[in-house]
């Protein structure tokens, strides 16, 4: 297979590109993983003293590094022949690559681990007198969350420290050593620890830079002031550098994101070849015009205009928009739209439902229950109102005490599933003859084991077709995944202490545990409609998209109040501490991300909701386009120009059986 077939001119420009550095603008939907991966493997081809330990590709996401990894090994393994020492090539995150090197190369870091957010904050409140969070006057569990990000802001502001008050200096230190004295890195910890390694360790900066001779950034728009900074020690020590990503893209910047780093960096860096792939082969040419007038509204942005490369056509209502009296209203017309877009032959699993805020998803899923949409809500809040997790949750509030064995069993009887009787019978017979009081090791009490024994005794299975078992199915699946955070951080816990722990981990605070953008795209997952949030959609694709309450306030957000981190730390310790202020552009940019994620059908609807009266400015500026029509009764579908369905957002699986194991 030829390494350009099937690449437009400037794809193929990209991919040859490889003895100078490399900007490369990528649109939505403008196959830059293709262009990456082709690239690699011709740098692979072209130089042969290049091996592939000397090649390094950091993306945003691991799900993202192991499509790219696999699209990489298929490529080399038609073009070269042979895929021997591909091991020592590294893609993954930034955070993984730092992680690497530092316990490849630092004998003290080779038994550390790192802490995810939810599993940071879990350890936060475990070690609570001892992290620093005491010391900054915050409260456990009410504010853990802002706590955390404090921390994160610190350190990566490590070098402003001298700026610091005494009090902020020992509590950011008092939590890295926690931290560290059990062997655990959270994910700032690893970019500071990375930095002044790389800054003070003339040994270690060596061994870096004479490995990593060409450095790929996928998503450099997500990039923060530490991570650039990182960047920059290693081009400077000689690499080639190849940055991919989209200013219209960055909405990451409440995280700490800076757009700055795009936007300025072709000056900064000295970048002579700028290329922009500006063909979006996902969506149709009514989606890329809409998208197109609504963001060339911004300022701060690099000069582009997207084209549709798609090939399906553009038929009449396929890009609609309604305005509603009230929530149920909206609502029901989604859902009304879903179906028939299903009666059409578009799969469940290829609809989303993109929201601004979480809170709206009870309204939806109230609604799909009436109409039988089958449907899956990311965020934990969700998760836990569904019956199936209501009953597994219900096992250790009996464990506990809390319940009696007859609400446990009346628990399990409403979930959606003919169960066995029998088998749920001994199921409950097994949990009985647990007395947690009795048990005195924290071997002989594990949450996971519990939960998995249970689940098996009942045996739920899969009916082939059946969508409304599939979903149950994952979010018992997701159960356990909530099950795992709490259990690797309470695991030596002795067993009453851990039980009661988790119920009140359960009662108090998980739902605020799993954050913005939060999602775990591993799952299998099932047939049904997706409502989750616009940053949780980021990277996905689905041939029909909906977002709702286009009213001002809610989207573009209004600004939120309450205690922020800026009422314990100063901004000015904190580099361009503005770019967290969020404001209209980078609204407006998370809109243009919610309607690029639509391949074929988009629908914005908006009512007035509490003080969100007005409709949004987006709203206004999408309806510009003469694609956006108001909605019609007479508009039908006609399912004669679908695109390829299966696409990155919605994967189905037809599965044979169902094993929990994949889920810890």
């Amino acid at each position: 297979m030829n390494i350009f077939e099937g690449l437009s001119e400037k794809q193929q420009e990209a991919v040859e590109t490889i003895n100078e550095d490399l900007e490369i603008i990528a649109c939505a939907g403008a196959g830059k993983t293709g262009v990456v991966t082709r690239r690699i493997v011709n740098i692979l081809k072209q130089k042969k003293d290049i091996t592939p330990a000397n090649i390094v590709a950091f993306t945003f996401t691991e799900k993202a590094a192991g499509e790219l990894k696999s699209r990489v090994y298929k490529y080399a393994k038609e073009e070269l022949g042979s895929t021997i020492g591909f091991a020592e090539m590294y893609i993954g995150t930034i955070h993984g690559f730092c992680l690497k090197m530092l316990q490849e190369y630092i004998p003290q870091f080779q038994s550390f681990s790192v802490l995810d957010e939810i599993k940071t904050k879990l350890f936060i409140e475990k070690n609570y007198f001892d992290c620093g969070m005491r010391d900054l006057g915050l409260k456990m569990y009410v504010e853990t969350g802002l706590f955390l990000s404090t921390m994160s802001m610190l350190n990566e502001s490590w070098e402003t420290r001298n700026n610091w008050d005494k009090c902020t200096y020992d509590a950011l230190e008092k939590y890295r050593q926690s931290l560290y004295s059990q062997h655990y890195f959270d994910y700032s910890l690893i970019l500071r620890e990375m930095l002044d390694q790389m800054q003070n360790n003339d040994e270690f900066r060596e061994r870096i830079t004479s490995r990593v001779k060409f450095l790929t950034v996928d998503e450099y728009q997500d990039t923060n002031p530490i991570q650039e900074k990182l960047i920059r020690l290693m081009k400077n020590g000689g690499c080639n550098l190849c940055i991919v990503g989209d200013d219209d893209q960055t909405i990451y910047q409440f995280r700490g994101s800076d757009s700055e780093n795009i936007l300025t960096f072709k000056e900064r860096y000295g970048i002579n070849k700028y290329i922009v792939l500006d063909k979006d082969y996902r969506s149709s040419e009514a989606i890329v015009d809409i998208a197109q007038r609504v963001i060339i509204n911004n300022n701060r942005r690099l000069s582009k205009k997207m084209i549709s490369g798609a090939n399906f056509k553009y038929e009449e209502g396929d890009t609609i928009y309604r305005e509603f009296e009230d929530i149920e209203q909206e609502c029901d017309f989604i859902a009304d739209r879903i179906k028939a877009l299903h009666e059409s032959g578009v799969k469940y699993s290829e609809m989303a439902v993109l929201l601004r805020k979480k809170k709206f998803g009870e309204f939806f899923s109230a609604s799909f229950d009436k109409y039988d949409i089958p449907y899956i809500v990311e965020g934990v809040n969700e998760l836990f109102s569904t019956a199936e997790c209501q009953a597994s949750r219900g096992i250790f509030r009996y464990l506990n005490g809390e319940i009696s064995m007859t609400e446990l069993f009346n628990l399990w009887k409403g979930i959606n599933y003919n169960l066995n009787l029998k088998d749920l019978s001994d199921a409950l017979t097994y949990l009985s003859s647990i007395d947690v009081k009795k048990l005195k090791y924290y071997g002989e009490f594990i949450l996971q084991e519990i939960y998995h024994n249970f689940l098996r005794m009942i045996y739920i299975t899969e009916e082939e077709g059946n969508t409304v078992t599939e979903v149950i199915l994952y979010n018992l699946g997701k159960f356990s995944q909530v099950i795992n955070d709490f259990e690797t951080i309470n695991f030596a816990t002795l067993p009453k202490n851990k039980l009661e722990r988790f119920c009140k981990f359960m009662e108090y605070t998980a739902s605020g545990y799993y954050p913005e953008g939060h999602l775990d795209n591993t799952y299998i997952r099932p047939d049904a409609v997706n409502i989750m949030t616009v940053h949780q959609a980021k990277g996905l694709e689905y041939t029909a998209v909906f977002v709702p309450q286009l009213s001002k306030n809610n989207f573009p957000a209004a600004g939120v109040g309450g205690k922020n981190v800026w009422h314990v730390i100063s901004k000015d310790w904190v580099e361009n501490s503005e770019r967290f202020s969020g404001g209209i552009e980078e609204e407006r940019r998370l809109f243009y991300v919610a309607i690029t994620r639509a391949k074929k059908y988009l629908c914005l609807t908006r009512c007035p909701h509490g003080r969100d009266k007005k409709i949004s400015t987006f709203m206004i500026e999408a309806k510009d386009s003469p694609y956006m029509l108001s909605y019609d009764d007479r508009m039908e579908y006609s399912g004669k120009q679908l695109p390829p369905p299966y696409g990155r957002g919605g994967i189905c699986y037809q599965l044979e059986f169902f094993d929990f194991t994949r889920f810890l």
